[in-house]
Protein backbone atom coordinates (compact mmCIF):
# COMPACT_ATOMS: atom_id res chain seq x y z
CA UNK A 1 0.00 0.00 0.00
CA UNK A 2 2.61 2.81 0.72
CA UNK A 3 4.35 2.32 -2.43
CA UNK A 4 1.55 2.18 -4.35
CA UNK A 5 0.35 5.48 -2.37
CA UNK A 6 4.01 6.56 -2.90
CA UNK A 7 3.84 6.73 -6.73
CA UNK A 8 0.84 7.81 -6.91
CA UNK A 9 1.79 11.10 -4.38
CA UNK A 10 4.37 11.62 -7.22
CA UNK A 11 2.30 11.44 -9.91
CA UNK A 12 0.15 14.01 -8.73
CA UNK A 13 3.55 16.38 -7.93
CA UNK A 14 4.83 15.70 -11.07
CA UNK A 15 2.16 14.95 -13.65
CA UNK A 16 4.35 12.57 -15.53
CA UNK A 17 3.29 9.16 -16.42
CA UNK A 18 5.91 6.90 -15.66
CA UNK A 19 4.70 6.95 -12.07
CA UNK A 20 0.90 5.68 -12.94
CA UNK A 21 3.38 2.45 -14.44
CA UNK A 22 5.53 2.20 -11.31
CA UNK A 23 2.40 2.15 -9.13
CA UNK A 24 0.78 -0.13 -11.14
CA UNK A 25 3.59 -2.85 -11.06
CA UNK A 26 3.91 -2.42 -7.20
CA UNK A 27 -0.05 -2.95 -7.16
CA UNK A 28 0.24 -6.21 -9.55
CA UNK A 29 3.49 -7.29 -7.36
CA UNK A 30 1.55 -6.63 -4.32
CA UNK A 31 -1.63 -8.35 -5.64
CA UNK A 32 0.63 -11.69 -5.98
CA UNK A 33 2.21 -11.35 -2.17
CA UNK A 34 -1.11 -10.55 -0.66
CA UNK A 35 -4.34 -10.10 -1.49
CA UNK A 36 -5.80 -7.52 0.75
CA UNK A 37 -3.84 -4.88 -1.05
CA UNK A 38 -7.54 -4.82 -3.01
CA UNK A 39 -9.06 -2.97 0.21
CA UNK A 40 -6.58 -0.30 -0.57
CA UNK A 41 -7.50 0.02 -3.91
CA UNK A 42 -11.23 -0.40 -2.79
CA UNK A 43 -10.71 2.56 -0.50
CA UNK A 44 -8.91 4.55 -3.48
CA UNK A 45 -11.85 4.51 -5.56
CA UNK A 46 -14.35 6.63 -4.19
CA UNK A 47 -11.33 8.86 -2.59
CA UNK A 48 -10.30 9.94 -5.83
CA UNK A 49 -14.10 10.51 -7.04
CA UNK A 50 -14.76 12.86 -4.11
CA UNK A 51 -11.79 15.00 -4.78
CA UNK A 52 -10.81 17.34 -7.80
CA UNK A 53 -8.55 14.36 -8.62
CA UNK A 54 -11.33 12.57 -10.44
CA UNK A 55 -9.57 13.86 -13.42
CA UNK A 56 -7.21 10.63 -12.54
CA UNK A 57 -9.70 8.79 -14.18
CA UNK A 58 -9.49 9.95 -17.15
CA UNK A 59 -6.46 9.36 -18.44
CA UNK A 60 -5.81 6.86 -20.91
CA UNK A 61 -2.54 6.12 -19.18
CA UNK A 62 -4.57 5.22 -16.21
CA UNK A 63 -6.17 2.36 -18.94
CA UNK A 64 -2.81 1.08 -19.94
CA UNK A 65 -1.42 0.86 -16.00
CA UNK A 66 -4.91 -1.20 -15.48
CA UNK A 67 -3.13 -3.54 -18.34
CA UNK A 68 0.06 -3.47 -16.88
CA UNK A 69 -1.62 -4.75 -13.20
CA UNK A 70 -3.96 -6.96 -15.20
CA UNK A 71 -0.59 -9.09 -16.87
CA UNK A 72 1.00 -9.34 -13.63
CA UNK A 73 -1.68 -10.74 -11.97
CA UNK A 74 -3.33 -13.40 -14.71
CA UNK A 75 -1.25 -16.02 -14.18
CA UNK A 76 -2.49 -16.13 -11.02
CA UNK A 77 -5.94 -15.81 -11.59
CA UNK A 78 -5.79 -18.25 -13.97
CA UNK A 79 -4.01 -20.65 -11.71
CA UNK A 80 -7.08 -19.47 -9.13
CA UNK A 81 -9.71 -19.99 -11.28
CA UNK A 82 -7.77 -24.22 -12.78
CA UNK A 83 -7.76 -24.70 -8.84
CA UNK A 84 -11.55 -23.79 -8.17
CA UNK A 85 -10.44 -20.40 -7.00
CA UNK A 86 -9.01 -22.10 -3.50
CA UNK A 87 -9.16 -18.64 -1.90
CA UNK A 88 -12.67 -18.17 -2.05
CA UNK A 89 -12.38 -21.40 0.00
CA UNK A 90 -9.90 -20.08 2.47
CA UNK A 91 -11.63 -16.77 2.64
CA UNK A 92 -14.65 -18.55 3.57
CA UNK A 93 -13.18 -20.87 6.03
CA UNK A 94 -11.31 -17.48 7.60
CA UNK A 95 -14.36 -16.09 8.04
CA UNK A 96 -16.35 -18.31 9.49
CA UNK A 97 -13.30 -19.63 11.94
CA UNK A 98 -11.56 -16.31 12.94
CA UNK A 99 -13.01 -13.10 11.40
CA UNK A 100 -15.94 -13.91 13.04
CA UNK A 101 -14.04 -13.37 16.53
CA UNK A 102 -13.02 -9.90 15.50
CA UNK A 103 -14.16 -7.14 17.42
CA UNK A 104 -14.54 -4.10 15.57
CA UNK A 105 -13.48 -1.76 18.61
CA UNK A 106 -10.55 -3.94 18.88
CA UNK A 107 -9.89 -3.63 16.03
CA UNK A 108 -10.09 0.24 16.50
CA UNK A 109 -7.90 -0.03 19.29
CA UNK A 110 -5.53 -1.62 17.48
CA UNK A 111 -5.27 1.17 15.10
CA UNK A 112 -3.92 3.32 17.86
CA UNK A 113 -1.70 0.90 19.36
CA UNK A 114 0.27 -0.18 16.69
CA UNK A 115 1.35 3.01 16.22
CA UNK A 116 1.31 4.93 19.79
CA UNK A 117 4.47 6.14 19.28
CA UNK A 118 3.76 8.21 16.86
CA UNK A 119 0.05 8.63 16.90
CA UNK A 120 0.20 12.40 17.49
CA UNK A 121 1.57 12.98 13.96
CA UNK A 122 -0.83 10.62 12.54
CA UNK A 123 -3.46 12.54 14.14
CA UNK A 124 -1.61 15.59 12.48
CA UNK A 125 -1.46 13.87 9.08
CA UNK A 126 -4.76 13.78 8.68
CA UNK A 127 -5.56 17.40 10.63
CA UNK A 128 -2.96 18.70 7.62
CA UNK A 129 -4.83 16.67 5.02
CA UNK A 130 -8.07 18.17 5.79
CA UNK A 131 -7.15 21.41 6.44
CA UNK A 132 -3.59 22.79 5.73
CA UNK A 133 -3.28 24.40 2.47
CA UNK A 134 -0.80 23.11 0.61
CA UNK A 135 -1.92 19.41 1.15
CA UNK A 136 -5.23 20.19 -0.48
CA UNK A 137 -4.30 18.26 -3.72
CA UNK A 138 -3.58 15.44 -1.77
CA UNK A 139 -6.37 15.43 0.38
CA UNK A 140 -8.07 12.23 -1.30
CA UNK A 141 -5.48 10.54 0.72
CA UNK A 142 -7.78 11.09 3.89
CA UNK A 143 -10.71 10.20 2.48
CA UNK A 144 -8.28 6.88 1.20
CA UNK A 145 -7.79 6.02 4.72
CA UNK A 146 -11.82 7.16 6.12
CA UNK A 147 -12.67 4.47 3.46
CA UNK A 148 -10.41 1.95 3.75
CA UNK A 149 -10.57 1.31 7.10
CA UNK A 150 -14.05 1.22 6.75
CA UNK A 151 -13.87 -1.42 4.11
CA UNK A 152 -11.59 -3.69 6.91
CA UNK A 153 -14.65 -2.65 9.22
CA UNK A 154 -17.38 -4.41 7.08
CA UNK A 155 -15.48 -6.52 6.46
CA UNK A 156 -14.33 -7.31 9.88
CA UNK A 157 -10.66 -7.90 8.82
CA UNK A 158 -7.75 -8.76 11.03
CA UNK A 159 -6.28 -5.53 12.71
CA UNK A 160 -2.57 -5.74 11.37
CA UNK A 161 -4.11 -5.93 7.59
CA UNK A 162 -4.19 -1.95 8.21
CA UNK A 163 0.00 -1.34 9.08
CA UNK A 164 0.68 -0.39 5.39
CA UNK A 165 -1.45 2.03 5.24
CA UNK A 166 -0.01 4.61 7.99
CA UNK A 167 3.48 5.50 6.77
CA UNK A 168 2.02 7.79 4.05
CA UNK A 169 0.05 9.96 7.26
CA UNK A 170 3.15 9.34 9.30
CA UNK A 171 4.63 11.38 6.63
CA UNK A 172 2.43 13.66 5.91
CA UNK A 173 1.83 14.71 9.26
CA UNK A 174 5.99 15.34 10.07
CA UNK A 175 6.28 17.30 6.83
CA UNK A 176 3.38 19.59 8.84
CA UNK A 177 5.15 19.38 11.68
CA UNK A 178 8.24 20.05 10.08
CA UNK A 179 6.88 23.48 8.80
CA UNK A 180 5.44 24.65 11.89
CA UNK A 181 8.23 24.37 14.11
CA UNK A 182 10.61 25.95 11.46
CA UNK A 183 8.16 28.82 11.25
CA UNK A 184 7.18 29.05 14.92
CA UNK A 185 8.24 31.68 17.22
CA UNK A 186 10.60 29.20 19.13
CA UNK A 187 12.37 28.27 16.36
CA UNK A 188 15.63 28.72 17.49
CA UNK A 189 15.07 26.11 20.35
CA UNK A 190 14.95 23.19 17.69
CA UNK A 191 17.63 21.30 17.55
Amino acid sequence: MLFTNLFYLKYINSEKVKWLYWGALVLGIGFLNKYNIVFSLLGMIPAILLTPQRKFFFNRHLFFSGLLVLMIILPNIVWQYQNDFPVIHHMKELSERQLVNVSRLDFMKSQILFFLGVIFVIILGFYALVFYKPFEKFRFFFWIYVFTISFFLIFKAKDYYTIGLYPIYIAFGSVFLGHHLLNSSWKGNVV
